[in-house]
């Protein structure tokens, strides 16, 4: 039972971050969390854990559907970003000038990516955040590992001509 608690341990904090990002709800985020935690548990506690090839892809997959399943019952997509999330894109610049511009460049990045597509979020978190490689990634959404790169080169392509053209006006 103790390597479960050191994967729950290890897992918990960086599956809610994902899950706020997909469901971009901190309570849901939790609950989806959870479910796939205690879906681990019993799996655990049945011997079929042996079964999971990558329990970390495997988690990640379920807290995704557990997501998914979420915002289809709640149509839930545009929940504000947790507090925890957003303190993180401040910056500790040591000038007031310096601040106020990062400030204002990660507030316009964040608008970008909060237009983006539901999946290119996901997939730009998934790659940027939580560090997954375009296989894991593809294992977790279902896709190819070429559609992962191609998405994820559109997305950051997206990002930086919305940049350009946002700090030219």
């Amino acid at each position: 039972m103790i390597e479960l608690e050191r994967i729950v341990a290890e897992r918990q904090g960086p599956l809610i971050g994902y899950a706020i990002r997909v469901i971009r709800d901190r309570e849901k985020a939790r609950d989806a969390v959870q479910e796939a935690l205690i879906s681990l548990v019993g799996k655990w506690n049945d011997g079929s854990a042996k079964e999971i090839a990558d329990i970390d892809a495997w988690l990640y997959k379920v807290v995704r559907n557990n997501c998914l399943s979420m915002m289809r019952l709640k149509g839930n997509r545009n929940a504000e970003l947790a507090p925890e999330h957003a303190e993180a894109l401040r910056d500790e610049s040591p000038t007031p000038d310096g601040r106020a511009m990062m400030n204002d460049d990660l507030s316009m990045i964040k608008k970008l990516i909060d237009r983006l597509q539901p999946r290119e979020r996901e997939i730009l978190s998934l790659k940027l955040e939580h560090n997954k490689s375009y296989k894991e990634i593809a294992d977790i959404m279902g896709l190819t590992s070429g559609n992962v790169g191609f998405i994820l080169h559109e997305t950051m392509k997206k990002i930086a001509d919305g940049y350009r053209k946002e700090a030219i006006l």
